[in-house]
């Protein structure tokens, strides 16, 4: 009978762990709710500020300031690539590694088939409601 009890009360904190969990969610997603809010506030007013400034401008309290960087667009990776193995630079494009289907494999190890490094392994989940 002890062991039933003890049972009992590990089912009663898990199920009120995941109440705790429950609600922290909920505040979770309120206060970052309230952050996006307020990084939309910050964003607006920020861009008055710079179009009314244009330029590096001491503001009192702080000092608004602007810098240049520079970024390289692709927009038609496929003709990039292609030009650049044309050209041999080989060392400004990267070719994806392959991947194994684990679906696929899954079907030829249960078909008999033995495959090196793969494996089914099966796993257990437990369920408390």
């Amino acid at each position: 009978m002890e062991k039933k009890r003890i049972l009992e009360y590990l089912a009663k904190i898990v199920l009120n762990t995941r109440s705790d969990i429950a609600a922290l969610k909920a505040e979770e997603e309120r206060l970052k709710s309230r952050r996006e809010k307020l990084d939309k506030k910050a964003e607006k007013l920020l861009a008055i500020i710079e179009r009314e400034c244009g330029e590096k401008t001491d503001l009192g309290v702080a000092t608004l300031s602007y810098r240049s960087s520079t970024a390289v667009e692709v927009s038609d990776s496929k003709k990039a690539v292609y030009w650049l193995m044309l050209n041999g630079h080989n060392n400004c494009y990267r070719m994806k590694e392959p991947e194994v289907s684990k679906a696929d494999v899954k079907a030829l190890i249960k078909s008999g088939t033995e495959v090196p490094g793969c494996a089914i392994v099966e796993h257990r989940t437990y369920n408390l409601r």
